[in-house]
């Protein structure tokens, strides 16, 4: 009996979020845009997938492996020869991942009308707070 305690719901819906976002994101090609491929063994996809579910799950990778979470058939020591692979720029892969993400999904939501929306809102909750806070930012509204 483990003395761990286990949320396999919580796992399994971030496991859901990393595949979906890595779908619609195209991490695939993005990768392989950065030389992030692999010869032959475990798929890049699998082994990226892993990792992002590593970031959001709030376990570290030893207490996965321990608790058996994520179980994907390979050792810790693919997870460091993919991420220290010197062929990957993974500078190149930060910046592309970046652009397709303000791209697609961030820069449908500047336009005009969505601009006019947020300014009225902004009014709006401006006009709502204490006098000292409006003018407090109206004073950095007016340096802007």
């Amino acid at each position: 009996m483990s003395s761990i305690p286990h949320n396999q719901n919580k796992e399994n819906e971030v496991f859901d979020s990393a595949a979906k976002f890595i779908s619609e994101i195209q991490i695939g090609k993005l990768l392989f845009k950065c030389n992030a491929g692999k010869e032959k063994g475990i798929p890049v996809m699998t082994i990226f997938r892993y990792l992002l579910c590593l970031l959001f799950s709030g376990r570290s990778g030893y207490m996965q492996r321990k608790t058996k979470t994520f179980e994907e058939g390979f050792s810790k020591n693919t997870l460091y020869r993919f991420l220290n692979s010197v062929k990957t720029n993974w500078q190149r892969f930060t910046v592309l991942l970046s652009l397709r993400i303000i791209n697609d999904f961030m820069k449908p939501f500047t336009d005009e009308n969505t601009k006019a929306q947020l300014e009225e809102f902004t009014s709006s909750f401006i006009g709502h707070l204490p006098k000292y806070m409006q003018d407090a930012l109206s004073g950095v509204q007016s340096a802007a």
